[in-house]
């Protein structure tokens, strides 16, 4: 009476929930917080008309790519006080150009949640080094124009 019966379709059960449970978990686990990642959606695009060709070699940030910029942006950014105390958060969304000597210049911001986030994210690209070299087409320096996202979250 205080003895269980157990089949060996029970144990085969168990074993069948724990790899679904797993997968379970993973599919619904928040994603790293590294906004920088997802940088397969940022835009490069040239400065130029529409009837010139793509650009051979991009420009680069400090010998890197675009992420080396997008490290750089996401590690110097301070979350305003401002933006703590009413809760504001989410995505800054801007475009700059590298220009042909190397420059990063044009600042837009195409979108943001607030002001304070915008005029954050202007304040730390102004004081980003001077580090770019610029991108090239058929041997000649070229402006590349970037669209590059920073996300701030509590």
């Amino acid at each position: 009476m205080n003895k269980r019966n157990y089949s060996k379709w029970s144990a085969v059960k168990a074993l069948l929930v724990l790899p679904m449970v797993a997968v379970a978990l993973s599919a619904f686990a928040a994603p790293a917080n590294n906004p920088c990642q997802a940088q397969e959606s940022v835009v490069a695009e040239r400065q130029s008309r529409p009837d010139e060709e793509k650009v051979d070699k991009m420009p680069t940030f400090r010998g890197g790519d675009l992420n080396a910029f997008c490290v750089w942006m996401q590690s110097n950014v301070k979350y305003p006080a401002e933006a703590v105390e009413k809760g504001i958060s989410g995505r800054v969304l801007f475009e700059f150009v590298v220009d042909k000597d190397g420059t990063a210049t044009s600042f837009v911001v195409l979108s943001s949640p607030d002001k304070v986030l915008s005029d954050e994210v202007e304040r730390v690209f102004n004081s980003s080094p001077k580090e770019w070299e610029a991108g090239e087409r058929d041997g000649e320096k070229v402006s590349v124009k970037f669209t590059m996202p920073i996300q701030f979250a509590m």
